[in-house]
């Protein structure tokens, strides 16, 4: 377990009350859906909701501390791998009510198999037959063998990543050839979203502390154009570029004469872009 200035969010203790439990399964089955939807579109495969899942070798970044969105899919059939940095504990008063929760809505999702999660309840742990976990942070992908999954999915991840480069050759490494990555990204400093692009306004050295004592939770700086490159450059081609959030353009206009000389000149349209969906498949 790495040693960090501050507390990775997987590690806090998580908020058990009754109203923050339902938000995370509310939240853990809309990520699910929305992945099943990607599955299937990326795929061609029309099978409804999370049924598209079942058979798959899939691989999820940065699960966030509930897990609840790669239980449901390995509960529709999937073979489910998380891998994150601070990767979550099982919390004996936090997870136990997540599963209760998401067996719960598993009984309305046509292909879900609820008595899945029941195993974990009964388990009280996150058992291996269900969910494996591993903790790796996205650089360290090459831990795992060569072309296990046909799937890999993320969702707001890639912009925490410390070494871009590095951590694309991984998903290139896990990822089966014709096998697909989905990644939804987030390209906002996380510090004030309202004020999305602060962060290129300082030099590299700033950046790099900074970005070290948040554990990269602030955001890397990568742009999209520069993400799509290095996806090209590690073997998997770019499928589906899709922008789906952006910064005002006044905003926009201010942030352009404080860009700090370290960061590279970028062109308006690579500023405003500041969330977007990326479908790559392994050559």
């Amino acid at each position: 377990m790495p040693e960090t200035l501050a507390q990775p969010v997987n590690y806090r203790r998580q908020d058990a009350s009754p109203d923050a439990v339902s938000r995370d399964v509310d939240y853990a089955v809309q990520v699910a859906l929305n992945y099943a939807n990607w599955i299937g579109s990326a795929l061609h495969d029309p099978s409804a909701g999370l049924a598209v899942a079942s058979g798959l070798r899939i691989l999820e970044l940065g699960p966030g501390p509930s897990l609840g969105t790669a239980i449901l899919l390995a509960a529709a059939g999937a073979r489910v791998t998380v891998a994150d940095r601070f990767a979550a504990q099982w919390d004996e008063d936090y997870h136990p009510k997540i599963m209760r929760g998401l067996a719960e809505r598993a009984r309305t999702l046509p292909g879900v198999e609820a008595t899945l999660i029941e195993d974990l309840l009964r388990a009280n742990t996150f058992a291996p037959h269900v969910v494996t976990i591993r903790e790796y942070a996205a650089e360290e992908l090459q831990h795992l063998p060569k072309a296990s999954f046909d799937v890999v999915v993320s969702n707001a991840v890639l912009e925490h990543l410390a070494d871009v480069p590095q951590a694309f050759a991984g998903l290139a490494h896990v990822t089966a050839r014709g096998g697909v990555g989905l990644h939804q990204v987030d390209f906002r400093d996380h510090r004030d979203f309202s004020r999305p692009l602060e962060y290129l306004t300082i030099s590299n050295e700033d950046f790099r502390a900074m970005f070290a004592e948040r554990n990269g939770e602030c955001g890397n700086r990568w742009r999209p154009r520069q993400m799509a490159r290095a996806f090209d450059a590690a073997g998997m081609s770019l499928r589906v570029f899709m922008p789906n959030m952006s910064a005002d353009p006044a905003y926009v206009d201010t942030v352009v004469p404080r860009l700090h000389p370290d960061v590279l000149p970028m062109a308006t349209d690579e500023l405003e872009v500041i969330s977007a969906y990326f479908v790559v498949e392994r050559r």
